[in-house]
């Protein structure tokens, strides 16, 4: 053990010919290290915590070599008797979970990372186990269906005592809505948590079902996944200002967070009062079946810097025509006469005559007939002389369809694209008071611009 000492006292003064000498020398002695480890937990504390010293990217492979050699005389110490002890185990043992070895030692002694994660749950009311937190998410991720509800159980503890920092706070929740087991109770759960902060929790929770989160997988989604993430951008939120989600879902309808950059949202409530800047909107739809749009907050976030306080921006969302023109109606009550919209960017999945906002009834869609008709050319209203309207939906930039519609109804300059596709930049630029966009497509060439009655 002296030599072990020594060795990682020393070893950055080292050179690679003098740490092979070592590293060879102390392998010859690996049955002594093996009978040092199974004598008294005393002396197996000690040597442990050299080995793992040793585990540094220069003797790396000679602390694996030895690691490896004793590993089931590591495991043997990992009881619940001694909960730290066991926890250094873990980590020697596993450190990344990357192989399913690492993930089978884990898997067998989950009894005593749930022990840990209880027993550090009792010692201070507020106390985080984040030591734990680790093979919990590991644990997670590899559970079995009898485990699933003791995770639950052990999750809700935790985040009920505040025993989450910010950034662990989302994660742990809605990977357990994958389950069966435990999806009722954590619905519940959630629902319980966004009620906290004002919201209808049960109403966001649907909202974000019919809005998952796409994974990488193509054509995949994930409704816990979009659970996690607006979560997360819910407690950024609320940080910065409390009771903004309820307030801003109330005014403008907002309820899939995680697709706005939150510096968007915070001058947006910040400034709701405020009618000194001109203004655009940003018009989604609460429904997004394939996740699309979470996509666009880094094009907001942009168009945010560029724009840099000469125009205001406001998000609105909604699931309906209905919807669109309350909320519309809202804008001019509140900001009209001295600022209309100067630009739209609205989404909807897309064809050529319609834009979809929610559903496949009648109410959920806009057409292009809609359009001619009293209610909606009182549109017209909403908006400043010649406003510019972006269309970040499939085919509507086709020859007829509803972009065209818009402009020749509305009087504006739209941008959209007549194929399948989505917005990947919008450039923003702004003199003598008027902003002038230039938009670009993943398919460059289906761009199309209408401006009134002039099609290019």
């Amino acid at each position: 053990m002296d030599t072990l000492k020594r060795l990682g006292e020393t070893m950055n003064d080292l050179s690679k010919e003098e740490l092979w000498f070592y590293a060879n020398n102390i392998l010859e002695f690996s049955p002594a290290i093996s009978s040092a480890l199974s004598t008294s937990d005393h002396h197996f504390d000690d040597l442990l915590t050299q080995i793992r010293f040793l585990d540094d990217f220069k003797t790396h492979k000679l602390a694996r070599s030895l690691i490896n050699a004793n590993a089931s005389l590591i495991e043997r110490r990992i009881s619940k008797d001694n909960l730290v002890r066991s926890l250094i185990c873990l980590d020697t043992l596993c450190p990344i979970w990357r192989t399913q070895e690492d993930v089978d030692i884990a898997m067998r002694h989950s009894d005593v990372i749930e022990a840990g994660i209880t027993s550090e749950l009792k010692l201070n009311e507020t106390s985080r186990p984040e030591s734990f937190d680790y093979y919990l998410e590991g644990l997670m991720e590899h559970r079995t269906p009898e485990q699933s509800q003791r995770i639950f159980t052990l999750v809700a503890e935790i985040w009920n005592k505040g025993g989450f920092s910010t950034h662990y706070r989302p994660k742990f929740l809605p990977r357990l809505m994958d389950s069966e087991v435990t999806r009722a109770k954590t619905e519940e759960f959630l629902g319980a948590i966004l009620e906290s902060y004002g919201s209808e929790g049960r109403d966001m929770l649907l909202a974000w079902g019919k809005s998952p989160y796409p994974t990488s997988v193509v054509d995949e989604v994930s409704i816990g996944e979009a659970v996690k993430r607006n979560l997360e951008a819910i407690d950024l939120l609320e940080k910065e200002r409390p009771g903004i989600t309820k307030f801003l879902t109330d005014e403008f309808g907002i309820k899939t967070f995680a697709k706005y950059p939150p510096e968007l949202l915070i001058r947006q409530y910040d400034e709701v009062g405020s009618t000194d800047l001109p203004y655009g909107i940003v018009l989604y739809p609460r429904n997004d079946h394939n996740g699309a749009f979470y996509h666009d907050r880094a094009i907001f976030e942009k168009l945010l810097k560029q724009l840099n306080g000469r125009f205001a921006i406001r998000v609105i969302e909604a699931e309906s025509k209905y919807e669109v023109a309350r909320a519309l109606m809202k804008l001019v009550k509140r900001y009209s006469p001295k600022h209309k919209i100067s630009f739209a960017i609205i989404g909807g999945h897309g064809r050529e005559d319609l834009i979809q906002f929610g559903g496949t009834d009648e109410r959920y869609v806009l057409y292009s007939q809609d359009l001619l008709g009293r209610g909606v050319r009182k549109a017209s209203e909403f908006f400043e002389q010649n406003p510019t309207i972006i269309l970040a939906s499939c085919w509507t930039g086709a020859p007829g369809g509803i972009g065209q519609e818009l402009s020749e109804a509305l009087g504006a300059k739209v941008i959209a694209s007549s194929a399948r596709t989505s917005i990947r930049h919008i450039n923003a630029r702004v003199e003598d008071g008027q902003v002038d966009f230039d938009v670009e497509y993943a398919e460059a060439e289906s761009k199309k611009i209408f401006d009134s009655k002039k099609a290019c």
